[in-house]
């Protein structure tokens, strides 16, 4: 940084005199990736960031010489920045000399020093062994215990034994108040203060435990310790180089006071610390230095303690190995640049040839504040969105405030995300003296904006101007103690902004900015006053605007102060502006529940009437003196505003959620930062009608009075990780409810009344923002009582036992289905059957019967017979759903093709199933079929139709070829390929008697359609479901949508996909209602055009499709009116989302369905008549002639309200998989009454009602403690290890945890085997500490282990042999 002194020299090989570091790859993101950017710019290092989905265009990615994609936050299995493995590889992928960690993340991981390490790699920071002494609390004061007697240990419990009644019962041994903290890492995570054993003590320590388990590894390891209550929390930072060089030393470097802390994180630092005495400051240093000689440390440290500050008496807390957050506070007083310094060191350095460090001094005094997007009034819930406008004096070249250091790594346009922790900037001060310093501090807050998102910058400021911190008796209850008066100034916004008519901005500068757009403009009107109306009825006809304050408090009892801003006269370019609070009015029931999205009605002349005698009123004249445009690229406002108002100029920042001024029926939001005062004001304007006739709130959708009032939502996306209540429990107000994690925060969420408690999640759930977590209703008789079928799920109730049986009517249909669809086509001739817009194509079921006949034909008479298997690579065309009549009127078997696989996999799905004929177009999507044919069988373009042959897939005979429009065929291509209107034609020459003749000879019992799934055993097989499965789910899922053939069903979902063919397609021809499909592959504009245009009564979509439907830009100019029902598939859809499409789309019917390819698809389903919680937290109950069952581990059945696994039974079952009877078996199993189950593997709960609730999948877990444990997840780790080809993961069994892991391992050839620990360490470095295994058994080498796994005869080991083997091995005490 500017200012600060970097190393004297760049540290060389001794042979080729070339910098050993000369390029950097950084392990982290923000502000602490941008500050080691800047270090390696001031040494002439070339420095490579790292970057996920989440932060492309961050300013660290574009400060940096090169960056590096590490994959995306979302569905990885590991955090990218947490990625050992993947971190290393970039790093040489890079050609980096060096990795630097930062701070966070991996900073403080031993494994990942050792990976750097090994790999030829310099590690920016401690040896592996100091990280793993000092970063592990525990150990690191059974060292100092052992090896630095005289340096002060704070009383506590440190043993491996972790049960939360014994940490309890250590606890009341210690004495009260103590405090739980994790035994690694730091930041405030895994920490809880006990003040009593009064309460649920071992609840409290067990959630210490969960919170340090998911941010450090997995280690759910704490300590417990004496809680000094009023102390200070000091630090001292150090230096070493003794590793690295002989004669080396530690160098102490000052301290720092960081007291100030709210959830255990630091907010304000500052050094020096006041109020320490020389005395206890020597005391301090002497052991900091004491400690990291003992351990020859090198790189930046820092060893923190606790203080007492009236006996002076300090205790050592921890030592972070790594550069800290507060660092910058150190730089400013000493004048080192530290990270220089850092590289230096790791570059085998000397800091004694640092002329600054030998003649080092403490000079003057410097604060660190700590700019976080967080609400301090909602207990610092963190917050998200988009920063509008960020602006600080550091910015301000012309006038720059001396000592101001801005460290941040967003920008204006940023996007605050739940990914990462909240703090967006550190704001750092220096001066002479402390007095001087907070008074920089507080002038440098007031001339800081960050607008668009919620922060704490104004509860810094309050912070800064208390006079306990201005004394320097603060300690570390300092916030807890005072936080009512730190938050007094949310309280006076209201007061500031009617006192110095702040609400009157907003609506200047829209009138402002119009002028400016209308002087740009050649208009006929530009001379014609602004707020003109061509009718005159009183003052309440002139340009009168609402404005709203929001505080942002979550508190609407006074917190929202409302304004009517009337500039009706102007005066020479001075705006006369009348300012007061509306009477409220009054409005009669019929009135508040009338639908009044009109202007004039009842409502807003009610409204009008109440402004004709204002309560209170103001007048001020006010201008815009001047406008500064930031030129934010982004689609809103970023300005400097400066305003005349009573004759005072005074300037603001200012923000929009916009580019366009407000209009009728639209609100806008404003951000404007008082530089005065130091505060942001968020003002909502609205038109007065808009306003009168709440406008916006009716084409939002919203009702005018209260709804959701007992619903709990998230602000922000999240993560559930404790649920602490029972769904349908009585709660007390204050009582805790659950507990989510975002942005490395976990927040409580506590009961606002008492009431019965209505569930919507589980622990593990990752919410949306704005998603329902729960309700509490108020009156026990409001929780609605399940609806009973007295026929279907209610039978068992008595039993209590999760099984439950579908309807026995209607009774199955057993036809095949191109008999049933030529039954439906005599039945309903000339209604509509198929609709495809982007074709321009309608069939009615006549036309649609006739032609599938003609397919048919021409088929047969091409040579393709009953049960020959007929792929089908297409979007959503026309001809896909003809081919499935046509080819089930003869019999032959319809395979769906996933239009997105490779050739590879192309060429696996058809071989695999033997297709003979395949149906497919020139292309899709930007992807060139004609390719894939060529690659499959490369003489397609120069043999005769009759000849072509393919060594991949000997089978195939045949090529047809559609024209699918977006890719006209340049004429007809030479060679093999056949034309479907060609064969259309052919049909029409045949005898539709030889059609007749096979129709009589098929079953209904045949398979119709192989659909590739990779079910419940990983790898895709061929489903092989029959006319009577396809067709009776057909027609039991239009019953339950209760379609006619007056209903239209738009079905965006793929055909290739059941959802398309069997939810869409036989759902609706079962019921002789019409399909309609929008476009080729889904695109939202065109389903909603698909609906407006055509009227469609229902559609059908995942929870995506309906959100990209209603959030599209023209979504208002479709007419959705006519739909009434519709399924969602997928997954479940939260019940905000479900009143979302009830609203915008109308699918006031819509069901939500549960089912897999092998049922052929759907085994439960909700109703129309099913309560709003049964549709959005379950999936229904068992459809018609359908069982289901929840089972444990051993398929016996669990009572009602007990996860197990799933299975279902009846006519929609698969016969198998195709030619697969192995892993058919795997799936499916007869019971002792001979009714076939299908095992879903997906765990479920059944209701005492026969609801279901899927829970997630289950597969092949360890249950170690209370802990499931994936044995895919270790043996994936373990195989990347070189030394070990082959591993098999199983629990043996434990007294102490019911399992402990076994690792089975086989080595590599030629590869040394290394020792027990290492591979413990090795799956320690990525994963938790409880997945690291206890045995460790090595085929044929471990005494009494085989040379190989026990496997089945298709190669599969034999896990429940291995148990067998390894519970042996283990008593005899071996692989430990």
């Amino acid at each position: 940084m500017e200012g600060l002194a970097i190393p004297p020299y760049t540290p060389t090989h001794p042979d080729t005199h070339q910098p050993l570091i000369r390029r950097i790859l950084i392990a982290n993101r923000s502000e602490i990736a941008v500050r080691i950017i800047r270090a390696c710019q001031q040494i002439g290092i070339t420095s490579v960031a790292v970057y996920t989905d989440a932060d492309g265009g961050a300013p660290h990615v574009k400060l940096a010489d090169e960056a590096i994609f590490i994959g995306r936050i979302e569905g990885s299995k590991v955090h990218p920045h947490q990625d050992i493995k993947l971190l290393v590889n970039m790093a040489k992928k890079a050609k980096a000399d060096a990795i630097h960690p930062g701070y966070g993340y991996l900073s403080e991981n031993a494994a990942f020093a050792q990976a750097v390490q090994d790999a030829g790699l310099i590690f920016i920071g401690p040896s592996p062994s100091s990280i793993s002494l000092l970063g592990d609390k525990k150990s690191a004061k059974e060292y100092l215990m052992t090896h630095a007697k005289h340096v002060p240990l704070i009383p506590g419990y440190s043993d491996e034994e972790q049960v939360p009644s014994h940490l309890a019962a250590k606890a009341c041994e210690i004495g009260f108040p103590v405090l739980i903290k994790a035994a690694s890492g730091g930041g405030g995570k895994g920490m809880r203060i006990i003040r009593s054993e009064q309460g649920d003590l071992e609840g409290v320590i067990k959630a210490a435990q969960q919170e340090a388990g998911r941010h450090f590894g997995g280690d759910e390891r704490v300590l417990v310790e004496k809680y000094v209550d009023g102390g200070k929390h000091v630090e001292v930072q150090i230096f070493g180089d003794n590793a690295k060089t002989p004669g080396g030393k530690v160098w102490v470097l000052g301290e720092r006071e960081c007291s100030v802390q709210r959830r255990h994180q630091k907010v304000v630092e500052e050094s020096p610390s006041p109020l320490l005495s020389s005395e206890t400051r020597a005391a301090m240093f002497r052991a900091a230095q004491e400690i990291g000689e003992l351990l020859k440390y090198e790189g930046a440290g820092t060893v923190e303690f606790i203080l007492d500050p009236p006996t002076q008496k300090f205790y050592f807390l921890e030592v972070n190995t790594r550069i800290q957050v507060e660092h910058t506070i150190t730089e400013q007083v000493t004048g080192l640049d530290l990270v220089t310094h850092q590289i230096f060191v790791a570059g085998g350095g000397k800091l004694a040839d640092c002329p600054q460090l030998a003649n080092l001094q403490i000079r003057g005094h410097a604060i660190e504040a700590r700019l976080c997007a967080e609400n301090p009034a909602m207990d610092f819930a963190p917050c998200t969105g988009t920063i509008r406008l960020f602006a600080t004096p550091e910015e301000d070249r012309a006038n720059p405030i001396l000592g101001l250091r801005l460290d941040t790594g967003v920008e204006t346009g940023s996007q605050i995300t739940s990914h990462f922790d909240s703090m967006i900037a550190k704001i750092t001060v220096y001066a002479p003296t402390r007095e001087q310093a907070i008074e920089k501090l507080a002038l440098v807050l007031r001339k800081t904006a960050c607008l668009g998102v919620i922060t704490n910058l104004e509860f810094i400021s309050a912070i800064i101007q208390h006079a306990e911190f201005r004394s320097g008796r603060y300690t570390t209850n300092f916030i807890e103690e005072n936080i009512d008066e730190l938050l007094a100034s949310s309280r006076v916004k209201g007061e500031i902004a009617q006192r110095e008519y702040l609400s009157a901005i907003p609506s200047l500068l829209v009138r402002n900015l119009h002028r400016r757009q209308l002087s740009k403009k050649d208009s006929g009107f530009r001379a014609v006053k602004l707020g003109f109306r061509n009718q005159f009825k009183g003052r309440s006809t002139t340009t009168i605007e609402h404005v709203k304050l929001d505080t942002d408090d979550g508190n609407s009892q006074g917190a929202l102060v409302e304004f009517l801003i009337d500039r009706s006269a102007a005066m020479g370019g001075l705006e006369k502006i009348r300012v007061w609070q509306p009477n409220a009015g009054s409005v009669s029931e019929s009135q508040e529940k009338a639908f009044l999205n009109k202007i004039g009605g009842q409502l807003v002349t009610a409204y009008y009437a109440s402004l004709e005698s204002p309560s209170t009123a103001g007048t001020v004249t006010a201008k815009i003196v001047q406008v500064k445009d930031l030129n934010h690229e982004g689609e809103w406002k970023a300005l400097i505003v400066r305003v005349l108002i009573d004759g005072v100029q005074k300037e603001f920042f200012l923000a929009t959620d916009g580019p366009e001024q407000p209009s009728t029926g639209r609100a806008r939001t404003f951000w404007l930062h008082s530089l005065e005062h130091g505060m942001t004001f968020k003002f909502i304007l609205k038109d007065l009608l808009t306003w009168a006739g709440k406008l916006d709130e009716r084409q939002g959708g919203h009702s005018l009075s209260a709804h959701g009032e007992h619903s709990y939502t998230t602000s922000m996306p999240c993560k559930i990780v404790q649920v602490m209540k029972k769904d349908g429990e009585i709660v007390k107000a204050g009582e805790p409810i659950l507990v989510m994690e975002s942005m490395k925060t976990e927040i409580r969420l506590n009961a606002k009344e008492d009431g019965v408690l209505k569930l919507f999640v589980k622990e593990g759930d990752v919410k949306a923002e704005g998603a329902v977590l729960c309700e509490v209703v108020e009156n026990a008789k409001e929780v609605v009582q399940p609806h009973i079928d007295p026929e279907g799920a209610a039978a068992d109730k008595q039993s209590r036992l999760s099984i439950s049986h579908g309807p026995k009517e209607p009774p199955l249909t057993k036809v095949p289905v191109g008999t049933f669809f030529r039954q439906q086509a005599q039945k309903y001739p000339d209604t509509l059957a198929l609709i495809s817009r982007w074709q321009g194509v309608r069939w009615t079921y006549k036309q649609m019967d006739e032609l599938s006949d003609k397919l048919a034909l021409g088929l047969i008479t091409l040579g393709v017979k009953r049960h020959d298997r007929v792929g089908i690579l297409l979007g959503s065309a026309v001809e896909y759903s003809l081919a499935q009549i046509a080819l089930a009127k003869f019999g032959a078997i319809l395979v769906t093709i996933n239009p997105a696989y490779t050739v590879t996999e192309l060429i696996g799905a058809l071989k695999s199933v033997g297709c003979t004929t395949l149906i497919t177009c020139p292309g899709m999507q930007g992807r060139s079929y004609i390719d894939l044919l060529t690659e499959i069988a490369p003489i397609i373009s120069s043999c005769s139709p009759d000849n072509l042959t393919s060594e991949s897939v000997p089978t195939l005979k045949r090529v047809i070829m559609i024209d699918n429009k977006s890719n006209h065929l340049q004429g007809r291509l030479p060679g093999a390929l056949r034309y479907w209107e060609d064969v259309v034609a052919l049909g029409e020459k045949q005898d539709k008697q030889m059609l007749d003749d096979i129709e009589g000879q098929l079953d209904y019992r045949d398979v119709m359609n192989l659909q590739f799934t990779s079910g419940t055993t990983g790898n895709p097989k061929a489903a092989c479901l029959t006319h009577l499965g396809l067709l009776n789910n057909g027609v039991f899922i239009g019953d339950k949508m209760k379609l006619t053939p007056q209903d239209k069903l738009c079905v965006p979902p793929p055909l290739f996909h059941c959802f398309g063919l069997v939810i869409g397609n036989l759902a609706a021809f079962t019921h002789g209602s019409a399909v309609a499909y929008a476009s080729e592959t889904f695109d939202a504009a065109s389903v909603l055009e698909t609906v407006s245009e055509e009227k469609c009564t229902a559609l059908h979509g995942v929870p995506t499709m309906f959100v990209a439907e209603m959030e599209h830009p023209d979504f208002k100019k479709y007419d959705m009116s006519s739909l009434r029902t519709g399924v969602a598939a997928g997954s479940l859809v939260p019940s905000q989302l479900m009143e979302r499409i009830h609203r915008h789309l109308n699918l006031t019917e819509l069901t939500i369905c549960y089912g897999m390819t092998e049922t052929s698809p759907v085994s439960t389903m909700t109703s129309g008549e099913d309560t709003m919680f049964q549709r959005t937290s379950t999936v229904g109950r068992a459809m018609p002639h359908t069982s289901l069952k929840v089972v444990d581990p051993e398929g016996n059945i669990v009572p009602t309200g007990t996860f197990g696994e799933l299975w279902t039974a009846g006519y929609c079952l698969q016969t198998d998989y195709w030619r697969n009877p192995e892993k058919t078996a795997e799936v499916m199993t007869t019971d002792e009454n001979g009714l076939l189950w299908m095992h879903t593997g997906d765990e479920a709960v059944m209701d005492d009602d026969g609801y279901i609730k899927i829970t997630g999948r289950i597969k092949d877990l360890i249950i170690r403690g209370g802990e499931n444990i994936q044995p895919s997840e270790i043996e994936d780790r373990l195989l990347a290890h070189p030394s070990i080809s082959l591993s098999s993961v199983v629990g043996l069994p434990s007294e102490k945890y019911g399992e402990e892991v076994a690792a089975f391992i086989v080595r590599a050839p030629n590869q040394p085997r290394i020792s027990d620990a290492e591979v413990r360490e090795w799956v320690g470095g990525t994963l938790a500490r409880y997945k690291v295994p206890k045995y460790v058994f090595w085929c044929g080498e471990t005494t009494g282990c085989p040379p190989d796994f026990p496997k089945t005869a298709s190669g599969k080991i034999r896990k429940v042999d291995l148990r067998v083997i390894g519970a042996e091995l283990a008593k005899k005490g071996l692989g430990l």
